[in-house]
């Protein structure tokens, strides 16, 4: 039997856990390291994989008693196992504990039962007893005997007493374990003082052990003279409750023996028997004198349950006589103890994408108490997303309930509540904290949905130009955010050639000069990437806009550049005041007050005979010539901008003034070499301005041949009445369909007729309404074609306004227009 070992085990599965209970029977006193079995292998689970499924105990009290090899999985015994220790006189010795893997989670539960072997030797606790008993005693009287104790239970335990062969006594209740009765000495036949004083008596006790043990008392009885009565008790064994926690000096039970005899023969004196424990004699307090029993120092019911005196009431004759009984105080349990709560198991942090159902944390709960006093029921904090499951054994989890945000709710406090079901009601409570661990489920956002910046040209190569900020509500890596400059080509260079952007700080550099007059506005995406996995991103549009600055000098168109004259150009003197004598023309490639131009006379002496307008560069005569004015005049002529700084430009015309010569165009020197000839922005001008009237007298030429072709073919009569409101107030309403309301000045109306192959538009009727005619009407009948009947035309007709006083109109000629001012 001490070599054998069993093995059961349960499964118990709960979704989305996986629970299994293992059994396992190992005798006591085994030496440490005794191999007890393979859970790993009794699990079925694959060796191969164990060591990242990180099997281990669970702390717990009984769990220490034993070690676990997360590799092989084999349990052994770590610590000396002494049942009698471990479990006292309980019936069964089970050691509980509770196995943990992880990836995934399983919870299992272990029960080591402890098998009891005969380690232990019986021990009475007197080894020698003295009685004196009256020669007097009649046959069938009861004496107390020492008891025996043996630690061991069962078989193991003491099974019977033996009494040496004597002539005079005998052994009542010689096996103890078949009624709750204890031995005693029983005279079976009368003493006789004058044939012996003293009989030696040896009581023997055995266990019921495979190697059996025994323990040997001696009892010495002494044959006295006349006391004839022996103490008597009401009952030979008592049964009282005591509540746990009873205060000191509580009544516990009193008990009375009574003796027939009279004077000092009958009082009694009450004492604990050498069968009551010496720990037990300290517990309670025995009046001699009245056989009260009080209690003496706190009982507590998860300690013992039941506690066994065994009184004995001596008279105080001569010869004394003995008597004894048995009390048997059984404590009752009370609601003195609060759920204790122990968590096992907790997860340092939870993954916000952890799905529904992941474990949080282990935990048990206890109550020493027992009954209603002991049933504990759980709860956790409401409103939280997290749920309590039961698992075995008061054992609990906490999983998720619901999918978790970061984001929103960082952290959590699980308060756990525990209480039982006794009178008043025991409560405990522990908080845990729940991290929620990040991941990367939130892309960059940007501040803005587009950015707009504005860089004035000519900039510095590298300049910073603007900066996009994008921000990631997720932790560490998830929210480092860099950004990646994203962009196409304009005129087929790369837009990178023209920006850049800092990877960290999403700073936007110009990596060139910008020129306004080439390129005012660049478009391209910025990207913002975290440095999660997996990775995620989101791009933003930028809008640079290029400011003009003045940096182009006005370039003057006319006189045309390079056309110089041999000889002077004349003005005749004739020309009165305000004569146009030159126009110049000029450009400026900005735009704004950078190409706003204005003109000025430099040279002071002509001041008094030309004026040049400011803006429009058209130089006049101030006043008429006269006969002492000079004959030949140069005119310096500045073309300014309005920009900051301002920049200009100067060109000179020579004038000769003559009698009654033709007006000839002055002639004009500017400061530009001979060579440069018509600019390509003339040139383009010229082709767009040829083509325009081209196309032009093309559409001229086709319409006026359609109309032409129409009027041969068209019969129209028109009939044109007046004071509408008077003769056709019926069809007031279909006319105002199409008319436009009273008051609208200047519109351009319509008008298509029935002719009688194809309807025709007539032309464009241009009307000035005054507002004292806004009543009256023109209608206009145009024939049916399709009706050959002149007497019973249909007409369409168009309404026209009227004077009131106009009478009827003759019908317009086709293609002329009407105007009705």
């Amino acid at each position: 039997m001490e070599d054998l070992v069993q093995v059961m085990w349960l499964f118990v599965f709960i979704r989305p856990f996986v629970f299994g209970q293992i059994r396992y029977t190992v005798p006591e006193e085994k030496d440490p390291g005794t191999y007890i079995g393979n859970i790993a292998t009794d699990l079925s689970l694959d060796n191969k994989i164990l060591l990242t499924r990180q099997m281990r105990i669970l702390s717990s009290p009984k769990g220490q008693h034993f070690d676990l090899n997360p590799v092989t999985g084999r349990l052994r015994i770590k610590d000396r196992l002494d049942r009698e220790q471990l479990c006292g006189t309980s019936p069964v010795c089970l050691m509980n504990f509770e196995v943990m893997l992880e990836n995934p989670v399983e919870l299992h539960h272990v029960e080591v039962n402890i098998l009891d072997i005969n380690d232990n030797i019986p021990k009475f606790t007197k080894n020698e007893t003295v009685l004196n008993i009256s020669e007097t005693v009649a046959p069938g009287a009861l004496f107390p005997v020492a008891q025996a104790y043996d630690p061991d239970i069962g078989t193991n335990s003491i099974t019977v007493y033996q009494l040496s062969p004597n002539k005079h006594f005998i052994l009542k209740n010689p096996n103890p374990d078949d009624t709750n009765e204890f031995p005693e000495l029983l005279l079976e036949k009368a003493l006789d003082r004058e044939k012996e004083k003293t009989h030696l008596l040896l009581l023997t006790v055995y266990d019921g052990g495979y190697h059996q043990h025994s323990a040997v008392s001696k009892i010495t009885v002494n044959v006295l003279d006349a006391n004839d009565n022996i103490p008597v008790f009401s009952q030979r064994q008592y049964v009282v409750s005591l509540p746990e926690n009873s205060p000191k000096g509580s009544l516990v039970i009193k008990i009375n023996a009574t003796d027939l005899d009279e004077g000092t023969n009958a009082e009694i004196a009450y004492t604990f028997s050498a069968n009551t424990a010496p720990k037990v004699q300290e517990l309670f307090d025995l009046d001699s004198s009245t056989g009260a029993i009080t209690l003496n120092g706190p009982v507590d019911f998860e300690e013992i349950k039941r506690f066994e005196l065994y009184i004995q009431a001596t008279d105080k004759g001569p010869n004394a006589e003995h008597a004894q009984c048995k009390i048997v105080a059984e404590i009752t349990d009370m609601n003195d103890n609060s759920p204790e709560i122990t968590v096992t198991s907790i997860s340092k942090s939870i993954l916000e994408d952890a799905p529904i159902g992941t474990i949080v944390a282990f935990f048990s709960v206890e109550d020493k108490d027992s009954g209603l006093n002991g049933q504990v029921s759980c709860r956790i904090s409401d409103n939280l997303p997290f749920q309590l499951k039961p698992s075995l054994n008061n054992y609990y989890t906490v999983v998720t309930a619901m999918l978790l945000d970061r984001e929103l709710i960082s952290e959590y406090s699980v308060s756990i509540w525990a209480s039982d079901k006794g009178l008043p009601v025991k409560s405990s409570y522990k908080t845990i904290r729940v991290q929620i661990g990040d991941v990367n489920d939130n892309p960059p956002r940007f501040s803005e949905t587009s950015y707009e910046l504005h860089v004035i040209e000519n900039n510095f190569p590298g300049s910073a130009v603007g900066v996009v900020t994008a921000k990631d509500p997720d932790l560490g890596q998830n929210a480092k955010i860099s950004y990646l400059f994203l962009g196409k080509q304009i005129k087929g260079e790369p837009l990178s050639t023209y920006f850049s952007v800092g990877a960290e700080d999403g700073i936007i550099y110009a990596m060139i000069p910008l020129d306004y007059e080439k390129v005012r506005e660049y478009q391209f995406q910025i990207q913002a990437r975290d440095a999660g996995v997996p990775q995620l991103s989101s791009m933003v549009t930028v809008y640079v806009y290029v400011i003009d600055a003045n940096d182009n000098v006005p370039e003057i168109l006319h006189p045309l550049p390079g056309k110089t004259s041999t000889g002077l150009e004349k003005i005749p003197r004739s020309v009165n005041a305000g004569h146009l004598v030159a126009k110049v023309s000029a450009v400026d490639a900005d735009v704004g007050y950078n190409a706003w131009l204005s003109y000025q006379l430099l040279t002071s002496n002509v001041l008094e005979l030309f004026t040049i307008s400011k803006y429009t560069g058209e130089i006049r005569t101030r006043r008429q010539f006269q006969t002492n004015d000079s004959s030949t005049h140069t005119l310096v002529v500045l073309v300014k901008d309005e920009g900051q700084p301002a920049l200009s430009a100067t060109t000179v015309l020579h004038l000769t003034l003559t009698d009654n010569a033709p007006e000839v165009l002055p002639n004009v020197n500017r400061h530009f070499s001979s060579h440069e000839g018509i600019s390509d922005m003339n040139m383009y001008l010229i082709i767009c301005l040829l083509s325009i009237t081209f196309l032009f007298f093309v559409i001229i030429s086709v319409t006026v041949a359609l109309r032409c072709y129409n009027s041969a073919n068209l019969d129209l009569s028109i009939s044109v009445c007046c004071n509408w409101k008077k003769n056709r107030a019926g069809r007031r309403q279909e006319t105002n369909n199409f008319l436009p309301g009273p008051g609208h000045q200047g519109v351009q109306s319509y008008v298509e007729v029935q002719g009688r192959s194809s309807v025709y538009k007539v032309d464009t009727f241009r009307m000035s309404i005054p507002r004292e005619l806004k009543n009256d009407f023109i209608i206009i009948d145009f024939p049916n074609a399709n009706n050959s009947n002149p007497s019973n035309q249909q007409f369409q007709r168009m309404c026209l306004l009227c004077d009131d006083n106009s009478g009827a109109f003759s019908p317009p000629e086709v293609g002329t227009d009407i105007y009705l001012l």
